[in-house]
């Protein structure tokens, strides 16, 4: 099953993506290579296309890429490697032959160069449709390529699923971050207060209010036994200490630790 994505891909994304330049340096190291007299460039940018052309053969690769080629096409491919007139024409069986071997290596030459220039895996396998056979690409856009304008040589669809991907692969990569540590490492580093309690007493608003100096407050704590340690202010179920003084300041001396 194909994705669909035109959900959430705005279109303007892909009209700014870098698939004509991918294109235009496809069709110039090709051209190179095979014709020496004549220069294939492309003749016009990828665009949504609704229709595909149903009456022209077609190598088609894994649903995403197609070609189409007139069976002219093909003629001309061979005329222009061999540096034969524009009109010559494929009159005997030994000229059809020889057409037909160098348009397919030609042809497949431009194939795979589409196929690793949209970083198609190489294993991609590229098939041929008859006349009246459409490659099944959802979304197609489709661009041309020639030699002179308004006489294209061959068309080539691309589906949404390519141009997602290169957009994809022409994005910057993120900047790395530092993995989330485990919580026990914040809070080894977090402050807190720890005091010896004393106890407590329960007083009225009226007893609070009328206390003076002198007066004796009574807490729940006999003088000789352990302090309770309070940690934030709040007194905890375990940890003992005893108060001390040391130069003129107190202190705690732990009988009994908070954590064991």
């Amino acid at each position: 099953m194909r994705r669909g994505y035109r959900a959430w891909l705005p279109e303007t994304a892909l009209e700014s993506c870098a698939a004509d330049r991918l294109l235009e340096d496809v069709a110039r190291q090709w051209s190179a290579k095979w014709f020496a007299r004549l220069a294939v460039r492309l003749l016009s940018p990828i665009a949504p296309s609704p229709t595909l052309p149903g009456d022209v053969p077609w190598m088609a690769l894994d649903e995403d890429l197609a070609i189409a080629i007139p069976d002219s096409s093909k003629a001309r491919l061979a005329a222009m490697m061999l540096g034969a007139p524009a009109d010559w024409m494929a009159t005997t069986e030994a000229d059809r032959q020889v057409v037909a071997d160098l348009s397919s290596t030609c042809l497949d030459d431009l194939g795979r160069r589409c196929a690793q220039a949209f970083r198609l895996p190489a294993e991609a396998h590229w098939h041929s449709l008859d006349e009246g056979n459409l490659p099944a690409i959802a979304d197609p856009r489709i661009c041309e390529i020639g030699i002179k304008s308004g006489e294209p040589l061959l068309r080539i669809v691309i589906g949404n699923g390519l141009m997602v991907g290169l957009i994809k692969a022409t994005l910057p990569m993120p900047i790395g971050q530092n993995p989330l540590q485990p919580i026990a490492n914040a809070l080894e580093a977090q402050e807190v207060t720890i005091a010896g309690s004393i106890g407590q007493c329960a007083l009225t608003l009226a007893d609070m209010a009328g206390l003076s100096e002198g007066d004796v407050l009574i807490f729940d704590h006999d003088a000789g036994e352990p302090l309770s340690l309070a940690l934030d202010g709040v007194s905890m179920p375990v940890g003992r200490c005893t108060v001390g003084q040391d130069d003129g300041h107190l202190h705690l001396k732990l009988l009994e630790p908070l954590f064991r």
